[in-house]
This record gives C-alpha cells, sequence and structure tokens, in this order.
C-alpha cells in the first residue's frame, strides 16, 4: 500500500508536468493555416496511453492511479467546432485522502516528510528552470507565485478549485520565501487542501490533414498555436479512427507525444454501443 501511495503523488505531480509542458509551447495568436471540424468531439483520458519517461518504473502503474484519482466527467481532452481546445485534469483528492484513511495507508496525509518529496529543492531544479523554464516563461522567479500563474494564464493555464483555500496560500508562502530551499513544507497536509483541485489548458487549434503520393490521407494533427504552415507549433495532437466491422462504430482517439519531454498524453471516444 505504500506503493500506492507514492504512486498517487506522483500522479498528482505528473498532472501538472503535463500542463504545463503543453502550455510552455502553446500561443494565444489566430491561426490562419488549417480547418475546424464540424461537430465538437470531447474525449475521454485514456490512462493506459499516459507515459512520462522521468517516472521510469513507475509508469506501469500510472493507468491504475489515473483512474483512481482523477474524475472522469470533468476530465477530458475537447476539440471544439469554433476553435477552442481544452484540456483538463480534475482529482478527487478529498477521496484519495479517505480512501488512503480508511485502509489505514497512514496515520496521516502530511507527505512534506516523505523523503522523495523533500528531495526536490530550489537547488536541485535550478539547472532545469536555467536551461529550460526560462527559455519559454522570461523572469520565472520563485519568490513571485503571482507572477507565475499570471504567465500560465496568459497562454490560457489555471489551476482550478484552490483560490482562498489556507493549505494551498500556506505552500506558495513557503515557495516565495527565499529562506527556503526545498519546496514543499515539512507540515504539507493534503487532507486540508480542496476535495477536488484540477488544471485546465485552453487554447486555440485547428486540424491539418496529411495526405500521400496518391493523395490518400495518412493522418490529422490538432495543432495548438499559432503557425505558418511551413514550421508547426510544438503541441500537435495526432487525431485516429479506429473502425469496429462487427458492431459497425468508430472510435476516436487523440494522442499527444514528445521524445523531448519523454511524455504521452491520450484521450479516447467511443459511441455507445449495444451489444447482443
Amino acid at each position: 500500500m505504500k506503493k500506492a501511495f507514492k504512486t498517487i503523488i506522483l500522479s498528482l505531480l505528473i498532472i501538472s508536468i503535463v500542463a504545463i509542458s503543453l502550455v510552455a509551447f502553446v500561443g494565444c495568436d489566430e491561426i490562419d493555416v488549417g480547418y475546424l471540424p464540424e461537430e465538437t468531439v470531447r474525449y475521454d483520458i485514456d490512462g493506459k496511453e499516459f507515459y512520462l519517461a522521468a517516472l521510469g518504473k513507475y509508469n506501469s502503474f500510472i493507468p491504475m492511479a489515473i483512474n483512481a484519482i482523477l474524475i472522469p466527467d470533468d476530465s477530458y481532452i475537447e476539440i471544439s467546432s469554433n476553435g477552442v481546445f481544452t484540456l483538463k485534469l480534475t482529482v478527487n483528492l478529498g477521496g484519495v485522502v479517505d480512501l488512503l484513511k480508511t485502509l489505514n495507508v497512514l496515520e496521516s496525509t502530511v507527505i512534506g516528510t516523505m523523503p522523495a518529496v523533500a528531495g526536490i529543492t530550489k537547488t536541485s531544479l535550478q539547472p532545469t528552470i536555467d536551461n529550460y523554464v526560462q527559455v519559454f516563461f522570461p523572469g520565472f522567479d520563485y519568490g513571485n507565485f503571482d507572477g507565475i500563474l499570471a504567465r500560465l494564464a496568459s497562454v490560457g493555464l489555471s489551476i482550478l478549485g484552490v483560490d482562498g483555500n489556507a493549505e494551498f496560500e500556506k505552500l506558495v508562502a513557503y515557495i516565495e520565501n527565499p529562506n527556503n530551499d526545498r519546496l514543499i513544507p515539512e507540515d504539507f497536509d493534503l487532507a486540508n487542501l480542496p476535495d477536488t483541485i484540477g488544471v485546465q489548458l485552453v487554447a486555440p487549434y485547428k486540424l491539418i490533414d496529411s495526405f500521400d503520393e496518391n493523395g490518400e490521407k495518412t493522418f490529422t494533427i490538432a495543432t495548438l498555436g499559432a503557425h505558418d504552415g511551413d514550421t508547426l507549433p510544438f503541441a500537435n495532437f495526432f487525431l485516429t479512427e479506429d473502425y469496429n466491422e462487427e458492431y459497425d462504430f468508430t472510435t476516436k482517439k487523440i494522442k499527444f507525444t514528445n521524445e523531448m519531454l519523454g511524455l504521452t498524453i491520450a484521450g479516447i471516444c467511443n459511441p455507445e454501443v449495444e451489444v447482443e
């Protein structure tokens, strides 16, 4: 059960990594190249396809963890007919905490004392900040958390459910304090966070089809952010469809994969099918 708890903590972290990794490369300018679908399609998050290289051996536990912590009706990828792309991930944190307590996994939900969490410090992250984050978020500063949130909001990313929460405000104050090198205080308690928290990315998009030399369509991508047609933005979601002849229905899938980030996130859309 300790392994399950560690997996849940890692899953909470990767939800933030996913959104921030994508939003770092998304612009809000109007897109001239591409087209929009006739209908809005909403995809459920597909935990089986999720992968983050940084998690190494823990990736095998991610589908279980994502299914356990995400609220299905409020976690999705959507491409709308009016040009708005939405990625929303909402966590039932209260339910996770209650389950852990019921199973006697923890006597408390204080995570700041965990060795893996304690090892995440500003110093240990500084090379990543200098070589990666600062490139896409110039002026990134631990001491100005509101500024960080404002920069993320300017490209469509928002954190949901934490406004006015004392535990979250305590975390922010701790991060902003220049005398603290570690990122999470020792008494940081999951149980004091809101029952439901989440992240949401909203960005403009358009679809682009690729064709082979015979004029046959090979794939379709949803491109997030402005581009000139000769070069594409970083955040491209591949759209595919699998037809089931036996039951005469089509499964729609959407997937983002990037080798540099070692990240894959996907969604799946199945029609309602009656099986005799």
